[in-house]
């Protein structure tokens, strides 16, 4: 039987308006996440091994020292303040730090606003895009950086993970979860894998080609 050409298109608009539906419901979600979630990033000095290796006793210094800050946050913007008035303590740590490792770096620690790829942090992923995040620079800050979630607090057991599976093999997280501070929708996409979610690559596709089009201006 054939189809005549007023269903074809009656099936084609179906489908595009549930891809596009559906995008909407997905983007919507994307900038729950990206509107509620603070980030810590940190840059080394270098790749070399050693350069690596203080970053993360940085990394482990700062959790320890200023984790209190996000875990006690009631919300996005108490995290969010409470990160801009610590800065200071922040880099202070960090320079204590480097110093105690050996080493005689500057660093600095600011408040930015910056782009992220899809990246996943244990059995969160985050989907690609802005974020506001405190970032610390260290030496030079051309090597690998590191990074992870400052509020909800899912990066602060990282310094002290080992050492609190040893202690309590059942010790949990402190502070709000995931799903505290989105909507489900957009808590149910940071568990989904970006291997089965193409839409992740879609959104980064997007980007890249706004950002593209912003240079040529």
């Amino acid at each position: 039987m054939k189809i005549k050409k007023i269903e074809i298109a009656l099936i084609a608009g179906m489908i595009i308006t549930v891809l596009t539906g559906s995008m909407l419901d997905f983007g919507r979600a994307c900038d729950d996440i990206r509107n509620n979630v603070y980030r810590l990033h940190i840059l080394a000095n270098s790749d070399g091994a050693n350069d690596q290796e203080l970053k993360l006793a940085v990394r482990d210094r700062i959790l320890r020292d200023t984790s209190e800050f996000f875990r006690s946050a009631k919300n996005y913007q108490d995290a969010e303040k409470n990160a801009s008035e610590t800065l200071d303590i922040i880099e202070s740590v960090a320079a204590d730090e480097i110093a105690k490792q050996g080493f005689e770096y500057d660093v600095s620690a600011e408040h930015v606003q910056m782009y992220f790829t899809t990246r996943t942090y244990e059995d969160i992923t985050l989907p690609a895009g802005n974020y506001n995040a405190v970032q610390v620079t260290l030496g030079e800050g051309t090597g690998k950086n590191w990074w992870c979630v400052l509020y909800p607090p899912l990066c602060v057991p990282a310094a002290r993970k080992k050492t609190a599976d040893k202690q309590n093999p059942r010790s949990k997280r402190s502070g709000k979860k995931i799903e505290d501070v989105l909507s489900p929708p957009a808590a149910k996409l940071t568990r989904s894998n970006p291997r089965y979610e193409p839409r992740f690559a879609v959104i980064e596709l997007y980007d890249w080609i706004k950002s593209g089009l912003k240079r040529r201006k």
